[in-house]
């Protein structure tokens, strides 16, 4: 599946049944050919705000034309990002170029987009990686190849 074609699809979807829910993240599994990393994703979660503090979260596992899709709304809000819009400038396949071109080496086959809730972020962003690898991030404005620390703290109880 394509990432970003997912995301608009799903996005589609979403609004038709909860007008009123905001985009936060999509998080995918990136496949792989030839023992590289490449954008098409074999899963998708992503994950919408709803009134009054409650999140959606929507599961693809195959091709969303063929098998569909999963919804869950879970009573509690998703505290790790700002809302923003699923449609952006840079598609999946044109981050993992810039990684290519920086020289950067994708450690994790998991990817996010999302506009993290911190203050070092003042626009959405690729990330792959997680807290026990660390990872690379990729500024979907600038197209900046930024090196995602290892959270310390996820280290250390590890």
């Amino acid at each position: 599946m394509n990432f970003n074609e997912t995301l608009e699809k799903m996005n589609t979807s979403i609004m038709s049944m909860y007008p009123m829910a905001r985009f936060y993240e999509a998080q995918g599994i990136l496949g792989e050919t030839d023992g590289e990393i490449v954008s098409e994703v074999t899963e998708m979660t992503i994950v919408y705000a709803l009134p009054v503090n409650k999140t959606l979260i929507a599961r693809i596992n195959q091709d969303i034309e063929k098998e569909g899709f999963s919804v869950s709304i879970v009573d509690s809000p998703w505290l790790e990002d700002r809302t923003m819009t699923p449609y952006v400038g840079m598609d999946l396949s044109q981050a993992i170029e810039r990684i290519k071109q920086a020289n950067y080496i994708m450690k994790s086959h998991n990817v996010v987009l999302r506009h993290p809730l911190h203050p070092d972020y003042t626009r959405p962003i690729y990330i792959w990686g997680d807290n026990k690898v660390g990872g690379v991030s990729v500024d979907i404005v600038t197209g900046d190849v930024k090196v995602e620390e290892v959270n310390k703290n996820s280290e250390e109880k590890n």
